[in-house]
């Protein structure tokens, strides 16, 4: 009899355990782009969030969060009554910031924007978003010292911006003059305005940065410009901090780890079931940031640049 009531509960717990996750509803994703670092963030994601969970993602490329079919695929993602939101990249943040039917995580979206987020915590807005502060100025940073690093001779380089970066180029120009660098920076506020400022770049400079998450910069068809203009026509390497532009010509790639970004929003998911009180917002700063370092031996060689001794380094072609 005891052995009978046993299984019973058993077989009525296992049963129980679908419909309680059916309940808590799925988590829904929402990628900004499909860049490799994005996709890395959300698969490392669902892998730390462990097994019991289930995932639905919509894609915004080719969207921006404003755009009608943006709109109705957010329709589609709250009617399934999801327990989490997760925005990786910027434009999914902004088309999450004023859900309330479930918490908001973003991951991947710029050092300012993060710093916005946080001040409007303050003044008790955005209290439904929580996310990873990542570090993208770090990235710039290091991109600066991978520079002096692969280009030892070298000594001017050349970035393209947007007014958002406006307080880290500054940043970047301090950083440079200490090691006896020129950084030489053109801010542009539309994207036709690449070209021509890139022009003027190729005059002056040995190398070009491209930095992480800027409106203009980090641009795909921007970084395309830069990489015809600077490196196929003029022979001006690239250090670039998006994968993709290895195969078009990029000397190195510096980019942060985007699986650890999607660890750390995992992370931040699960302590947020377990906290007492989950309406108060957390921005979670990552430290000991890791880099993903990768040399374009056939671009060196076109432009007869010393490939690095350092074992950090990964060679690809």
């Amino acid at each position: 009899m005891v052995q009978r009531t046993l299984l019973t509960f058993a077989i009525l717990l296992g049963l129980s355990l679908p419909a309680l996750a059916q309940k808590e509803g799925p988590v829904v994703i929402f990628l900004s782009e499909n860049e490799e670092e994005y996709k890395k963030t959300s698969s490392a994601f669902r892998t730390e969030m462990g097994k019991g969970v289930s995932f639905h993602t919509f894609s915004l490329v080719g969207l921006e969060p404003r755009d009608r079919q943006a709109k109705a695929l957010l329709v589609q993602a709250e009617k399934l009554s999801p327990r989490l939101f997760l925005a990786v990249g910027q434009k999914a943040f902004f088309l999450l910031m004023h859900v309330e039917s479930a918490p908001v995580i973003y991951a991947g979206i710029p050092d300012y924007l993060s710093e916005r987020i946080g001040e409007k915590h303050e003044e008790k807005a955005l209290q439904n978003v929580n996310g990873v502060f990542w570090g993208d100025r770090n990235c710039a940073l290091e991109a600066l010292n991978t520079f002096h690093e692969l280009l030892p001779g070298a000594r001017r380089v050349g970035i393209i911006y947007s007014a958002y970066s406006k307080s880290l180029i500054q940043e970047l120009k301090t950083q440079a003059k200490k090691k006896g660098l020129e950084v030489h920076a053109r801010q542009i506020k539309a994207k036709d305005q690449a070209a021509p400022a890139i022009g003027d770049l190729v005059k002056m400079v040995d190398a070009f940065l491209v930095l992480k998450r800027d409106k203009f910069g980090s641009r795909g068809d921007i970084r395309d410009r830069l990489l015809e203009i600077a490196t196929a026509q003029n022979n001006i390497p690239v250090i670039t901090t998006h994968t993709a532009d290895l195969k078009r010509g990029a000397l190195a790639l510096l980019d942060l780890d985007g699986a650890r970004s999607g660890r750390e929003a995992a992370k931040l998911a699960k302590d947020l079931q377990k906290r007492k009180d989950p309406t108060v917002p957390v921005i979670r700063d990552v430290k000991n940031l890791v880099f993903d370092r990768k040399f374009n031996v056939r671009t060196a060689r076109e432009l007869r640049v010393s490939s690095p001794t350092s074992t950090k380094w990964e060679m690809v072609e």
